[in-house]
């Protein structure tokens, strides 16, 4: 808003654990991003909990036309919006 921007083509996330909860207020705010780079910190920890998280995170973005890009670099995932593939 305070930039008066109508789109966001790349939004790069690195918030220190934060992204599960930025995301769904992103998607509850109405914003999508052509393009999502995120750093899953819940995943430098070995547990259920950690993954099931994550993976609520996967299924709201599938959910939103989101497709996963190989980067190579875990814990690293590129979102990308399906009709720009």
């Amino acid at each position: 808003n305070d930039f008066s921007l109508n789109y966001i083509d790349i939004l790069k996330l690195d918030v220190e654990g934060a992204e599960i909860q930025v995301i769904p207020d992103l998607i509850k705010s109405n914003i999508f991003p052509n393009q999502i780079l995120v750093e899953f910190d819940e995943l430098y920890k070995s547990s259920l909990l950690a993954y099931l998280k994550t993976t609520y995170i996967f299924i709201i973005l599938f959910l939103k036309s989101y497709k996963t890009i190989d980067i190579n670099n875990f814990p690293n995932f590129l979102f990308v919006k399906k009709e720009l593939i």
